[in-house]
């Protein structure tokens, strides 16, 4: 028979073996997905072209392309962890005087990607800078389902444009999306100094569906490590 002490032992070794086996899986499970960012705006561009052309509506325009966008002001810091990339489609004509209808002016879409390879914790540390961002957002939030966690923050409606928000995290990436929509005021006897349902409910299906195009195709946007 084996001795105490022996079947001690023994039971200390599996332990420490299944101790280490889960804490493998954990940090396996764990691990950042993402180590650096693309360097340039073509595979988006690829990825959300059907939601864009919806949104741009009778202002798309094939020819005009995502863009980096100058990030010489900012930090350091988060020049070399964000990427954003933005296209705009302006109306090429001044509607009629006699038109009244709600006619499209401008629309603009920005996606911005920041990520995390530095912190001790890349993917705690997104999670904490996301919430902190969403706890900033004014007024009400939408949780939407895109990545790990999303959101769509209100839209900011000033004069005739408005703008609606997406955010969503992917372990230590962080993708906010802009859809901004500005249209023609109306006539001499009407003013529309408001936007209107229609473009209202527009930005925010154009920033959400964006968002989701994304989080869905990321695995082709991302690098690979």
């Amino acid at each position: 028979m084996k001795s105490t002490a022996a079947v001690t032992l023994s039971i200390l070794a599996a332990t420490l073996i299944l101790a280490t086996a889960c804490s493998d899986l954990r940090n396996t499970s764990e691990q950042a997905k993402f180590a650096s960012l693309p360097s340039d705006c073509w595979a988006l561009e690829k990825s959300t072209t059907t939601p864009v052309k919806q949104f741009g509506g009778s202002l798309y325009d094939e020819n005009l392309r995502f863009k980096i966008v100058d990030r010489s002001p900012l930090p350091p810091v988060l020049q070399s962890s964000s990427f954003p990339c933005s296209v705009h489609y302006t109306a090429k004509t001044l509607p009629e005087r006699r038109e009244t209808g709600d006619r499209p002016q401008f629309r603009f879409i920005s996606i911005w990607l920041t990520i995390d390879t530095s912190s001790e914790d890349p993917i705690e540390s997104t999670k904490e800078f996301f919430g902190k961002q969403r706890d900033k957002r004014r007024g009400e939030k939408i949780y939407i389902n895109a990545g790990d966690e999303a959101f769509t923050s209100e839209q900011q409606k000033v004069g005739r444009e408005v703008q609606a928000e997406t955010s969503f995290r992917i372990s230590n990436l962080i993708v906010e999306v802009t859809a901004s929509a500005t249209n023609f005021s109306g006539t001499d006897d009407i003013a529309i100094d408001s936007p209107s349902a229609q473009q209202v409910s527009e930005a925010k299906l154009a920033a959400e569906s964006i968002a989701r195009a994304i989080a869905d195709n990321i695995a082709t946007i991302m690098p690979r490590k």
